[in-house]
């Protein structure tokens, strides 16, 4: 079941009134961390289970990577991930999702094709077993093939946004099935350019996709912009950008979504102070944009809307 704009927000109201107090209920750590391992460097929850990256993990050689699966109630560490070939350099965890049972994690530098090409892994998280390794047909050198991953039901997205089809840096995303490793489909956009970094940021659910391109002309050239695609069909349905935007402020450097609700950060820009940052919430089915966030105490390279 997916939850709708309406039920999010009505989420958000009961369990976030006015007058309420966050309380920390758990801290994850592992079990056998080490100094620079850099453990939450990325992060995804489902249900009760969360996975958090630690790219410098050294399991496997220097900053090889690993990732590990926690109970989000108890604080338990469930399984500690790691690549089956994994090498020094590759890492591993820069990038998870997580959808019941199955988790994604990107290997931005491995260099299974070329240098840099990336890669991305598939495992069971209730046994630990790796699954499948991703690896497109068409990887090449600096693609970081990995970069941002996401998963839904049975579909993954993986991204390479320095990939250079259609201009340097131009950049693609990936879809596959995850029961099967099978690749169904690229995706890019319609109006792809140079440096445009397209899957510099992903989310799925179901079967639509938000896409960030934060190095696309949105408003205005290098403003930044993402992208709603049906990815059963690989139709491009609409591009998004800030009706306010300006030259680098990142916008698309980080999404996420709910049913019809994406919110889209845009961390570099200058709205109160130098990259104090913002985010943007939009309506994904119409392409309305709803509102933009700024926090309340901006500062100088606060970089707010850096992760959302």
């Amino acid at each position: 079941m997916f939850i709708t704009v309406a039920g999010c927000l009505a989420l958000l109201a009961a369990a976030a009134p006015a007058a309420t107090v966050w309380q920390q209920v758990g801290k994850f750590t592992a079990e056998d961390g080490a100094a620079a391992d850099v453990l939450g460097n990325s992060v995804g929850v489902d249900g009760v289970t969360a996975i958090a990256g630690a790219l410098h993990d050294d399991d496997n050689g220097d900053d090889s990577g690993s990732a590990y699966v926690f109970d989000v109630l108890t604080g338990e560490q469930l399984a500690k991930l790691t690549a089956a070939d994994g090498t020094a350099g590759d890492e591993f965890g820069y990038a998870v999702a997580i959808s019941g049972n199955i988790a994604v994690v990107g290997a931005r530098y491995d260099n299974v094709a070329d240098t840099e090409s990336g890669s991305a892994y598939v495992f069971d998280v209730t046994t630990g077993e790796q699954l499948h390794k991703l690896v497109p047909d068409d990887g090449a050198e600096y693609d970081r093939f990995g970069w941002a991953v996401a998963v839904s039901g049975n579909l993954a997205l993986v991204a390479a946004p320095f990939d250079d089809d259609y201009g340097s840096n131009s950049g693609a995303v990936y879809v596959y099935d995850v029961t099967t490793g099978a690749m169904l489909r690229r995706l890019t956009a319609q109006d792809a350019g140079n440096y445009w970094g397209f899957g510099y940021s992903v989310a799925l659910e179901g079967e639509t996709a938000l896409i960030g391109a934060s190095g696309a002309t949105g408003q205005v050239p290098l403003s930044g912009a993402a992208y709603v695609f049906n990815v059963a069909t690989g139709q491009q349905l609409r591009k998004l950008y800030a009706g306010d935007g300006s030259d680098a402020d990142d916008f698309g450097g980080a999404v996420a979504m709910c049913g019809d609700l994406g919110i889209i950060g845009a961390s570099w820009d200058d709205v109160a102070e130098e990259y104090s940052g913002s985010a943007y919430l939009f309506n994904l089915a119409t392409g309305q944009q709803l509102h933009k966030i700024t926090p309340p105490d901006p500062i100088e390279e606060g970089f707010f809307g850096r992760s959302v």
